[in-house]
């Protein structure tokens, strides 16, 4: 049984900056976040649960957005999830997969670009590092 005892070696709020960061990029569909801890010595489920958790907490709070797309080419989405809708969406694995319609996407939110734009410089730092650079 997984303890969750990999969870230790999670910097959790910085992990939560990537996913808010990764959301403002424009990114195809969820099947891209997992792939964000790939640096981590995870397995596929883990870094599953480790997305669902983070993606989860970030969605409630308003910090990013479930976007619906009618295909992957599509460059606006047909309709924001709410948030009575997310779970649902996140708890069918077909949602997760890059073929198929719609494709679900996450967009960052006007309070999750705040959120970034607060960051002090420490933080913006190990972002920085985080996502272009060194461990």
């Amino acid at each position: 049984m997984d303890t969750k005892e990999w969870l230790k070696n999670i910097d959790w709020e910085l992990e939560r900056q990537v996913m808010v960061f990764a959301s403002d990029e424009g990114l195809e569909g969820l099947f891209e976040l997992p792939s964000e801890f790939a640096r981590y010595d995870l397995t596929f489920p883990q870094r599953m649960d480790l997305t669902y958790s983070i993606l989860t907490e970030l969605l409630m709070e308003g910090l990013v957005k479930l976007e619906e797309y009618s295909s992957r080419e599509s460059q606006n989405p047909t309709r924001v999830i709410e948030k009575n809708e997310i779970q649902d969406i996140l708890n069918n694995h077909y949602n997760w997969y890059p073929v198929g319609k719609p494709i679900y996407s996450i967009g960052a939110t006007e309070k999750g670009i705040k959120y970034l734009n607060s960051l002090t410089e420490e933080n913006c730092k190990n972002l920085r590092e985080r996502l272009f650079g060194k461990k």
